[in-house]
């Protein structure tokens, strides 16, 4: 049997769940509600990041993740007016923190952010395991190399957006990196993800 094959039956016996988050906020403007019933936010990478986490998990979580990525997207602030905005999202090892910033992320490259800089750890094999997952629920992309990319089986060839990436499983973004790459986040519809 395959991996799949064996997470279904485990998942079938296993009670998958996710509990509603808790925030903690100060001097916070809400925007998304407004924007979303405006119905002018198409979502397609957040449309997409979901149809892969309905592959796994049960509704009721991926819901949960919708709502509580809401929140932190509108807590980040508009991206379309000025901004200072900072925050930490924290959670229990095994707690879907990853699924919780990809699900982050897909929202705001819908919305309009421009750059999106995940910060991991200095632990390059813990780096590179991230960088794989966010390739695969993300990018849409298999960067082995910084120029040399395979499709992931779920995305479409070419038609769906996809941001512009600067890192790969194999290289972190360094002078490598930059010297090799042009920077305008202006110059480009979809963002910049380092």
């Amino acid at each position: 049997k395959s991996h799949d094959d064996i997470f279904k039956i485990i998942q079938t016996h296993v009670e998958v769940r996710q509990e509603e988050d808790v925030s903690i906020v100060k001097d916070v403007r809400r925007w998304l509600d407004k924007k979303k019933k405006e119905g002018v936010i198409e979502f397609s990478y957040w449309k997409r990041y979901k149809k892969i986490l309905l592959n796994s998990l049960p509704y009721d979580v991926v819901d949960t993740l919708d709502k509580s990525t809401d929140k932190i997207i509108d807590f980040s602030g508009d991206p379309q007016e000025k901004m200072d905005t900072r925050g930490l999202v924290m959670g229990e090892v095994q707690s879907g923190k990853t699924a919780n910033y990809t699900g982050v992320i897909c929202k705001a490259a819908d919305l309009g952010y421009k750059v999106i800089i995940i910060v991991t750890t200095s632990n390059e094999k813990l780096r590179s395991q991230t960088q794989q997952r966010l390739n695969n629920e993300f990018v849409g992309y298999c960067g082995v190399k910084k120029i040399s990319t395979i499709n992931i089986p779920g995305f479409s060839s070419g038609a769906e957006k996809r941001p512009e990436f600067r890192t790969s499983i194999l290289q972190d973004f360094g002078k490598a990196v930059k010297d090799t790459s042009s920077f305008n986040p202006n110059a480009v519809t979809e963002p910049f993800f380092f």
